[in-house]
Order: C-alpha cells, then sequence, then structure tokens
C-alpha cells in the first residue's frame, strides 16, 4: 500500500406540586381534560429540505381523549412559494397558489420592477408548476392520541425556492379545546419545503493536508446548492487518493459569505477517512478549527477523531468561482 497515512500535529486529546383554585365558586375542570378531546398539531410549524423536486412531509396531530375513533379537518389556508430570482434567471420571486388561479411575480433584471402574471391552476400545473396535497380528513384510531395528515409537494423548483402549505382544523375540531386551559391548543400550523438542488459550480485544486504534506493534490468538482449560499466539495480525498487505497467518497459541505469568507458546519461532518471522522468545533478548539482565505487559496483545519482521540488535520482549495 503505497499511501502513507500519518497524520500532522499531535494529538491534542487522546415530585409534583399541587395547585388549588382560590375561587371555589367558579371553579371549573381546568385540567380535567378527559372530558375533551384538545385536538390539535403538535406543533406550529413543520420545517424540511430536500434537493428532490418532491417530499412528503407528515403533519402530527394529537387528542386527549382516546376511548374511541375520531376523524379530525384540515383546512389548507394558503400556498405560496418565494424563490431567490433578483431578476435575470426566468424564474419567479413569488408564487401565491389559490384554489383556481395562481399569480407569479418577476423581478425586473435591474430589480426595478415587478410584472405578475395569473394563469388558471390547471394550467400551471401543466406547464410543470408546483403541486401540493394534504389529507384533508386524518383519523385517530381508538386507542390512539396521535394521527398523521401527509404533505405532498411535487414539481418543485430545486434553484432555492422555500415552499409554504397553511393549514387549520376545522371550527368543529376547534370546539374540541378545553375553554379552561389557558395554555391553549395549536389549531393552525404550515409547512415549510426548501427545495435546493445541487448545481455545477466549477472545479477546484484540493490539496490534502492531512495524509500528506500538500504534494498530494487533485481536481475535484464544486457543487452549489441553488439559491442559497452551501456549496460542496464532491469526494475530494477519493479524487486525490482514488479506488486504488479505497478512499472516500464523502462529500465536504461549505458556506460561502458575501465576503467571500467561507464557513464550515460544527460537529461531525459524516465524512470517514480510514476510520478518522472528520469533526469541527471553531468555538471550543478555535486553533484547530478554522477557515482561512490566504492568496485566494481556502484553508480549513479541522479535526479527526479515532476512537477516544482527537488529531489535527486539515486541507486546502484554490477555486475559481468565475
Amino acid at each position: 500500500m503505497k499511501l502513507v497515512k500519518y497524520i500532522l500535529g499531535l494529538a491534542i486529546f487522546a415530585g409534583g406540586l399541587t395547585l388549588t383554585s382560590c375561587d371555589q365558586k367558579n371553579e371549573g375542570p381546568v385540567y380535567d381534560n378527559g372530558i375533551y378531546d384538545n385536538v390539535e398539531f403538535t406543533a406550529e410549524a413543520f420545517s424540511e429540505s430536500t434537493d428532490t423536486t418532491a417530499i412528503t412531509v407528515p403533519v402530527t396531530l394529537s387528542r386527549t381523549k382516546t376511548n374511541s375513533a375520531y376523524t379530525a379537518k384540515v383546512i389548507k389556508t394558503q400556498i405560496c412559494a418565494y424563490g431567490p430570482s433578483e431578476g435575470g434567471e426566468g424564474l419567479p420571486s413569488e408564487i401565491y397558489i389559490d384554489d383556481d388561479e395562481v399569480t407569479l411575480t418577476y423581478i425586473s433584471e435591474d430589480g426595478g420592477s415587478k410584472t405578475t402574471e395569473t394563469m388558471t391552476k390547471s394550467e400551471y400545473e401543466a406547464q410543470g408548476g408546483v403541486k401540493v396535497t394534504w389529507d384533508e380528513s386524518v383519523t385517530f384510531a381508538a386507542g390512539e392520541d396521535r394521527a398523521i395528515c401527509n404533505v405532498k409537494f411535487s414539481n418543485m423548483d430545486s434553484h432555492g425556492f422555500t415552499y409554504y402549505i397553511y393549514l387549520t382544523l376545522s371550527d368543529t375540531d376547534k370546539a374540541t379545546a378545553n375553554p379552561y386551559n389557558t395554555n391553549g391548543v395549536i389549531s393552525e400550523t404550515h409547512v415549510e419545503v426548501l427545495c435546493a438542488g445541487w448545481f455545477d459550480a466549477g472545479t477546484c485544486i484540493f490539496y490534502d493536508l492531512i495524509f500528506s504534506e500538500g504534494d498530494a493534490y487533485a481536481e475535484v468538482p464544486v457543487l452549489h446548492a441553488g439559491g442559497t449560499n452551501k456549496y460542496q466539495l464532491v469526494s475530494p480525498w477519493w479524487y486525490v487518493w482514488g479506488d486504488e487505497e479505497e478512499a472516500s467518497k464523502d462529500n465536504v459541505i461549505f458556506y460561502l459569505q458575501s465576503d467571500n469568507s467561507i464557513t464550515m458546519e460544527e460537529g461531525y461532518w459524516g465524512v470517514n477517512l480510514w476510520g478518522y471522522q472528520l469533526y469541527y468545533d471553531s468555538k471550543n478548539n478555535p486553533t484547530y478549527c478554522y477557515t482561512q482565505l490566504d492568496n485566494g487559496i481556502y484553508n480549513v483545519g479541522c479535526l479527526l477523531v479515532y476512537g477516544s482521540s482527537k488529531y489535527a488535520g486539515g486541507f486546502a482549495f484554490d477555486w475559481d468561482k468565475e
């Protein structure tokens, strides 16, 4: 095996409280939820992100009474989307979808004006526009206190669009809430999905500073998550060391800032290099976990975790963003 696996740097770290009412006369069943179904959503928002054009998001409902089956009605109040476009890409910046009509807003190339286009919902979907459906009836089985409303998004635009659907319970379901519960219930929620596909962002020269002193390098593809500042280096160690050394094909995520600097994700990166897990903790280990732009070359310091030990590591890449 011709790969010299050595690490640069030294090892761094080889009772209950009962409450009673003061108003005995007007005292009600404040916490006697057995009388009420208390049907509600379990959260005020459900958020997901994907790099594919379709996704199903489970929205959870809960209730208190479980002695019999119960069917709740979920009503849509609004569907909309916001794109990253500032003009010139032919993409709408805003989309509003009513029951029968869709309105798209476009920003001019100079960002100085907006134009709108209106079409029927069927026309919009026939042209490949996003389609959002949801379970309008959700049934709790007898003995169950949870039920799922599946919200399905399809034909999303992967250029960094964020899609929203706002949902509410029917008046009948809202009436199941305990009126004496001052905390209330969550009768309205929304689902938010960011769709950011990966697009070609050129190539870079990647230098491995973990298993070499910088003399091991290769040209590596760079991808961009549309409409975001998220990028990834594609299988950099595999491009450097190849199949012969059984190198990892894991990708490395980074974020390009407006000042041309980059930041890295904190924590484990999900990159396994011959048993070493790459880890980044700039708060507690700023000496070893850092990013630096030097003469057009990005230098990144990180940690390698092997068992209970941590070692210093890093890499660099020269990326012509133009």
